[in-house]
């Protein structure tokens, strides 16, 4: 892997994400050798995950507590909700 000062300007951002992803799972699985499959070891993956700037304001190490859907700029327009969540839509 090419370090981060050789990386061209336009793709760091995109470097600094792939670059969580391998160091939250080599993590996660060195983890697994000492405990069990828990919520603790998936909040503690997601926070290493989530270390930088693209992802310090969605919660690191944090279960969502919104609705998530797709499409559109609101619940209220949204393509797409997931039909197991038991959420009520803002009126």
């Amino acid at each position: 892997m090419l370090p981060y000062e050789e990386i061209v300007p336009e793709s760091r951002n995109d470097w600094q994400e792939v670059n969580n992803y391998i160091k939250a799972l080599n993590e996660a699985i060195r983890e697994l050798e000492k405990l069990p499959l828990s919520t603790r070891l998936i909040r503690k993956t997601h926070k290493l995950l989530l270390n930088s700037f693209r992802g310090e304001s969605k919660q690191p190490g944090e279960f969502r507590k919104s609705q998530n859907w797709i499409g559109g700029a609101s619940l209220t327009d949204a393509a797409y909700l997931d039909p197991d969540c038991h959420c009520t839509l803002p009126v």
